[in-house]
């Protein structure tokens, strides 16, 4: 386990500062009312993290074996490891759009939206655990598909709801504006 919070962190880093600058740049944008330029942020941003993941995903798929090998030579191990390694390449690519939405909800003085996120992960995933390992019998494939399956539902409808949520401030901002105009 050590091993792959070891890799985990060292993958994870990066993504993370990147995504870290959504919650400054949104909440300075959202005071200024330029809903649109959030928007278009959140996308350069998004498409970078999500980009720097498809590249450390593609690098750990192509090197997992001398990556592995430099922490332990246990068969046992190397094994269950290279199992969780090829997870976290899958893990990684959600990985960018569920920590980037949630700090821009964050930034949009939304955190609560984040939260409620949270349990509807939760709720997938002990679902989807329950269905893999009680009744289909996967056992840890079935731990590893229900993670994915949790985020990657989450992921979109992180993007749905705060595109939803952009798009409405927009129209607003817009309708206010040209009331004040006239």
């Amino acid at each position: 386990a050590s091993i792959i919070l070891n890799i985990e962190t060292t993958v994870f880093t990066p993504i993370q500062g990147i995504l870290k600058s959504l919650s400054i740049v949104t909440g300075h944008l959202a005071g200024a009312k330029r809903f649109r330029e959030i928007k278009r942020t959140v996308r350069k941003i998004l498409s970078l993290g999500l980009a720097m993941a498809i590249l450390i995903a593609l690098t750990l798929a192509l090197f997992h074996n001398p990556i592995i090998s430099i922490f332990s030579t246990e068969y046992v191990v190397m094994s269950e490891v290279r199992n969780m390694l090829l997870f976290i390449i899958i893990y990684i690519i959600t990985f960018p759009i569920i920590m980037g939405c949630s700090y821009v909800f964050f930034g949009l003085e939304k955190s609560s939206y984040t939260f409620m996120f949270l349990i509807f992960n939760l709720i997938i995933l002990i679902v989807s655990m329950t269905v893999f390992t009680h009744i289909l019998g996967l056992s840890s494939l079935g731990i590893y598909l229900s993670i994915i399956l949790s985020n990657v539902t989450e992921a979109i409808a992180m993007i749905f709801v705060l595109k939803s949520f952009l798009n409405a401030k927009i129209d607003t901002y817009e309708i206010k504006k040209e009331a004040n105009t006239i």
